[in-house]
């Protein structure tokens, strides 16, 4: 009778096989003779797996998606699912890397030009209309106490 040895490394499960005597993750399709073995290939999978090669242009939005994208490098993946970018900022305390979350990047294609011109217009607009309101709503007389007939009576 033989039970089944399972371990985790990196969110990955790693199995022995008693009869091959070795260490299996089947996710990765990687074994080796020990477990700590299998565990340094696993490390090393996942390190190349996350890297961009020599980075991947990319338009990022920073917190106002009504700017103009900045071009910059996706260099590597994290754990957690976001992304490393190269940055171009300059000067004394710019930041050369950050990390974001995906839904910060866009890839760079004729499709997605068209798409960020279309909302880069739609954002003036937008910014037309909302000055159009306001100026609008401050037109609107306001009460006052003489309209509300509170207005005390001046002094003959």
């Amino acid at each position: 009778m033989s039970s089944r040895i399972e371990t985790e490394h990196a969110g990955h499960t790693i199995s022995y096989s008693e009869n091959e005597d070795v260490w299996r993750c089947y996710t990765l399709d990687l074994e080796a003779k020990t477990l700590s073995l299998l565990r340094q290939k696993i490390n090393t999978w996942l390190n190349k797996t996350r890297k961009l090669g020599s980075g991947v242009e990319v338009w990022y939005f920073s917190n106002n998606w009504d700017h103009k994208p900045e071009r910059v490098k996706a260099t590597s993946l994290t754990d957690d699912g976001q992304v490393w970018l190269a940055l171009n900022e300059k000067g004394r305390y710019a930041r050369t890397r950050t990390k974001v979350p995906l839904d910060k990047i866009v890839m760079i294609t004729d499709e997605n030009r068209k798409l960020i011109g279309e909302m880069q217009k739609t954002y003036v607009l937008k910014e037309q209309a909302k000055a159009a309101f306001d100026a609008a709503f401050e037109a609107i007389p306001r009460a006052t106490l003489a309209s509300l007939g509170l207005a005390k009576e001046k002094d003959a």
